[in-house]
């Protein structure tokens, strides 16, 4: 076998791993959310004169036409518009056309799929096998459908002679899919024949494994013998996947330990599957492991099944070099301090890593200090405010925020007037950060950032998020107290729409905003001019009403949401 074959089987074989990550901790703004002012997404709409349309394309001569309305119809169907199922009748006689070619016939079968049109899986599994190019869009999902005529075809193709290598393939998935214990014997003979290519005996044995809950033990111990080839040992974990009888767990514990991690993380993910409780004593070993697929499944099972213990494992975890792994066990730390049995084990886990030099580990542990409101770790955290990394940096001044102590300010307004006047990198890889110290400052009422954020209002094409975040601030310094010389300034800004380059929209909208929240009412005839007796739905104009809101207690009237039509598809009726 060529080795790039093998290694890109052996790449396949990982693609298993389970998507575990939920993220619940993000660095957010507060100034996104006080207030909340994004204005409602306007409905889009189908004309309803475009599924006519293709109706007519899809009974066109034309191949094109044909095929660019049938993916019209599926494109529809899946942004929403039920309405597109109107075409089916013209879907099913492409289909059906043996003259048509059969990239068209593709394409109306898959907007059948797409539609769900399981009435008309009888049509679909003619043109499957009337042509060959379409049996691997349509096959699998006729065996989904349980469609009872495929199987016969299924049986037939795995032992007949002169069967192509992708009808094969198409054949072993499909018996996978209906788990049909009657074609095991053929799969078993596909997995046996080394002659056989790598890729048709790994498809092989996990069909088998589908197909049978016992039985395939002494094949698979034969299979997963240390001395034989990858794509053996794969076929052996992959028989398995079925089996919990006893013989079976100490099998697949014995392929867990696979030297190929291909082949120890398929073993893993089985025995989880049976029972997490199996792969504890294989579970630190596999997080040790090189491999970060084999990794996961480590830490899957002690995430499952924590301790105290488990729990600082974990939080050594947090310097995973795969960033799937290092947030996966974030989110499980943070779930489990929910619990008052591990709270203190996952603070101590968090606080250890906090103090580490390593990059991941430190942001991580960040991320969780300011999720869990762990203020004995702020200096700590003012220390990382000066990292070399910016994901760390970032994350500091965004933890720094979160625990609001008061202690933290005089090294948050030094590193903001440092990198926000002086930046030691690029302004807008630091902006983030220095957005974050800003929003801090503010709720904590620190008055002597109110310098340096006036010192942002100045309109600069760069920073938008620091800028935006020291508008808002001085809004939060001076809530209910005018300054009218601030507020002239921030009108200044807001009204900066003409200029080339006009102001950043971020800072327009925060200017707004602060004018009323300091209830500046000097400006109020000024932003009611600007918004008119009817808001409109967009940044401007709902910063601008909530201003005048708190200013005079006026609410302005929103006009309606505003509806528009789906454009841009390849055939599309004249505009009204």
């Amino acid at each position: 076998m060529h080795a790039s074959l093998l290694r890109l089987i052996v790449c396949l074989a990982g693609l298993g791993a389970p998507a575990l990550v939920r993220a619940e901790i993000t660095l957010d703004y507060v100034m996104f959310a006080d207030p909340e002012l994004e204005p409602p997404q306007s409905p889009q709409l189908l004309d309803d004169r475009l599924t006519p349309l293709w109706r007519q394309a899809l009974a066109r001569p034309e191949g094109d036409l044909r095929r660019l309305a049938a993916e019209a119809v599926s494109t529809a169907h899946q942004r929403g518009f039920t309405v597109a199922a109107e075409a089916r009748p013209e879907l099913l006689a492409v289909l059906g056309d043996q003259a048509t070619p059969d990239e068209v016939r593709w394409a109306a079968a898959r907007a059948l799929i797409v539609l769900e049109a399981q009435d008309a899986a009888g049509d679909l599994f003619a043109a499957s096998q009337q042509a060959p190019k379409l049996r691997p869009l349509i096959e699998p999902q006729l065996a989904d459908w349980r469609h009872a005529p495929l199987l016969d075809v299924l049986r037939a193709r795995l032992t007949a002679e002169g069967t192509t290598r992708r009808d094969l393939m198409s054949a072993i998935d499909g018996i996978g899919r209906f788990a049909d214990a009657e074609s095991l014997e053929s799969l078993l003979e596909f997995v046996r024949d080394a002659r056989r290519p790598a890729d048709v005996r790994l498809a092989s044995a996990r069909a088998a494994g589908r197909c049978a809950t016992s039985g395939l033990e002494s094949l698979a111990g034969e299979l997963s013998a240390t001395d034989r080839p990858i794509v053996d040992r794969l076929c052996a974990a992959g028989l398995l996947t079925r089996h919990d009888a006893p013989q079976a767990r100490e099998l697949l514990a014995a392929i867990a330990v696979d030297s190929e991690p291909s082949v120890a993380a398929d073993a893993l993910r089985t025995l989880y599957s049976i029972d997490p409780e199996l792969v504890v004593p294989l579970a630190e070993g596999a997080i040790a492991n090189w491999d970060a697929n084999v990794r996961l499944e480590g830490l899957r099972c002690y995430a499952t099944l924590p301790t105290v213990d488990r729990i600082a494992v974990l939080g050594r975890s947090l310097d995973d070099h795969h960033p799937r792994n290092r947030s996966f066990v974030r989110e499980e730390l943070f779930r489990h301090a929910r619990q008052p049995e591990f709270d203190a084990a996952v603070r101590q886990a968090v606080v250890t890593a906090l103090a580490t030099d390593a990059w991941r580990a430190q942001e991580q542990a960040a991320l969780l200090v300011g999720a869990l409101d762990h203020e004995p770790a702020a200096p700590r955290t003012v220390e990382l405010l000066e990292s070399r990394r910016k994901e760390v940096m970032t994350t500091a001044a965004w933890t720094l925020r979160k625990l609001a102590v008061p202690e933290t300010l005089p090294a948050m307004l030094d590193r903001a007037t440092r990198e926000s006047l002086n930046p030691t990198w690029d302004i807008d890889e630091v902006a983030p950060q220095v957005a974050h110290l800003f929003e801090g400052m503010a709720l904590m009422n620190f008055q002597e950032a109110d310098p340096l954020m006036r010192r942002h209002i100045p309109k600069k094409m760069v920073g938008a998020e620091m800028r935006g975040a020291a508008v808002w601030g001085l809004g939060v310094l001076h809530a209910g107290v005018p300054d009218e010389d601030l507020a002239k300034s921030l009108m200044e800004r807001y009204l900066d729409t003409a200029s080339s380059p006009s102001e950043l929209p971020l800072v327009r909208r925060m200017s707004a905003v602060s004018i009323g929240r300091m209830k500046s009412a000097a400006q109020l005839e000024e932003l009611k001019a600007r918004v008119g007796p009817v808001a409109g739905h967009n940044s401007d104009a709902y910063s601008a009403r909530w201003a005048i809101l708190q200013i005079s207690g006026e609410e302005i009237p929103l006009a309606e949401v505003p509806t528009f039509f789906d454009r841009g598809w390849f055939l599309e009726a004249v505009p009204y």
